[in-house]
């Protein structure tokens, strides 16, 4: 389940509407997500990104709800994390700017097991915004920093635009701009994205161990064979 929670932190995008996605392991439907935006109101205006999905892995079931609250910008405000495996819960994750940037505490039965401060990386909206400044000319090159809920801490992604494709997905052919990025590491993770023009995640493909998450329809992405939403 490791790589697969990285994979699915990376993948949310600021549509504006609901955006339901399959997940695929060697070619088997195995589990579905659903993202979701929304306005905030307030002193000053901000953006709610909810991301959550079950999904089974080695015939267990996982369940995870990711909540990113940013700044119209893309500053990073608030985070939190929580999932399930066979039942029992996760350890959550909890992130919330102060004074000194953004502080992440990790939680297990209730108390405080660890705490992460960092600065200088994205959440979605960030995320979408520059990959979107950044274009889809083939060559371009450039990096950027995310919280990583399986690391606990935040990581560096590259990236490399390889240039426009044309995409299967489960309603037809689509145009897309196909980007390889790679989580940088002890055991670097490689993917591929494919974008559309505004940056928005149609597919990603964990090239490592066969993981593809591709957007689909609320109906065809929760029937998962064998299971129920």
């Amino acid at each position: 389940m490791r790589t697969a929670v990285v994979l699915f932190l990376l993948v949310i995008q600021l549509s504006g509407e609901e955006t339901w996605r399959e997940w695929r392991l060697d070619g088997k439907h195995i589990g579905w997500s659903r993202e979701a935006s929304q306005e905030l109101a307030g002193d000053e205006p901000l953006i709610q990104t909810i991301d959550e999905g079950k999904g089974w892995f080695d015939t267990k079931e996982f369940t995870w709800r990711a909540e990113y609250v940013e700044t119209l910008d893309g500053k990073p405000v608030r985070f939190s994390y929580e999932g399930s495996e066979a039942g029992a819960p996760l350890p959550e994750i909890h992130g919330e700017r102060d004074g000194e940037g953004m502080k992440f505490a990790v939680v297990e039965g209730g108390k405080v097991t660890a705490e992460v401060r960092d600065e200088g990386f994205l959440f979605p909206v960030g995320a979408q915004l520059l990959v979107k400044s950044k274009g889809f000319a083939a060559g371009t090159k450039y990096g950027y920093r995310q919280f990583s809920v399986d690391d606990k801490k935040v990581v560096s992604i590259e990236a490399e635009v390889v240039g426009d494709a044309e995409l299967a997905m489960p309603e037809g052919p689509s145009k897309a701009h196909l980007v390889k990025q790679t989580q940088m590491g002890a055991e670097p993770i490689p993917f591929e994205v494919h974008y559309d023009d505004e940056g928005n995640v149609l597919c990603l493909n964990g090239t490592d161990i066969q993981m593809v998450l591709i957007r689909s329809t609320r109906e065809r992405a929760t029937a998962v064979p064998g299971h129920e939403k």
